[in-house]
């Protein structure tokens, strides 16, 4: 996840989702909430370091400073659909693992980004799975082969390799599992 400043800058490095450094604010989430509602409102069955909202009440009590200036908290996907079209945006389906995403209303999760110290503002804006993002920006179509965008995490990963890796050439095919699920729109330049 990804903690941006004025202009959309990052604060900090990225905080990966294996990073388990958030276990006493796991805990500290599972003292106020418990698992029981954890599961009713987010779909987890428990609070666990791995997942954003405790990785976001690290960085409140670990680094006040990078907290104070945040101004935007995205989850990686969320960051390069910026760059690639300048919204902040997310779709729930990905938002689900943050344990603040509602499940049952589709919203964010009023009690937890209140106890997190949160502003939603600094949220993206929720998108249906598979809804339209927008355009590519006009310095970003070096890219190459996308125009329009789509949203459905479960191929970003493997996406967002090949857009990183620029591994995109004519003549070049790519054999993924992923493929099947591919949501971004293609269209000729």
């Amino acid at each position: 996840m990804l903690f941006l400043g004025e202009k959309a800058h990052p604060l900090r490095n990225a905080i990966v989702w294996m990073d388990n450094r958030a276990g006493e604010q796991a805990a500290e989430l599972k003292e106020r909430f418990g698992d029981e509602l954890c599961y009713q409102v987010t779909g987890q069955v428990s609070f666990e370091a791995c997942w954003p909202a405790a990785k976001i009440l690290w960085v409140r009590e670990h680094e006040p400073e990078i907290f104070a200036s945040i101004r935007h908290i995205l989850l990686l996907e969320d960051y390069m659909l910026y760059l690639l079209t300048g919204r902040f945006v997310s779709e729930c389906s990905l938002l689900s693992s943050t344990e603040y995403w509602d499940i049952r209303t589709k919203k964010y999760w009023p009690e937890m980004l209140e106890f997190l110290g949160v502003d939603e503002k600094w949220l993206p804006e929720i998108i249906e799975p598979g809804q339209l993002v927008g355009r590519i920006l006009p310095e970003q179509r070096n890219w190459g082969f996308l125009r329009m965008l789509k949203s459905v995490p479960a191929v970003w990963i493997k996406l967002l390799r090949l857009l990183v890796s620029a591994i995109y050439t004519p003549g070049f095919s790519l054999r993924t599992s992923a493929l099947p699920w591919l949501s971004v729109r293609l269209q000729s330049i």
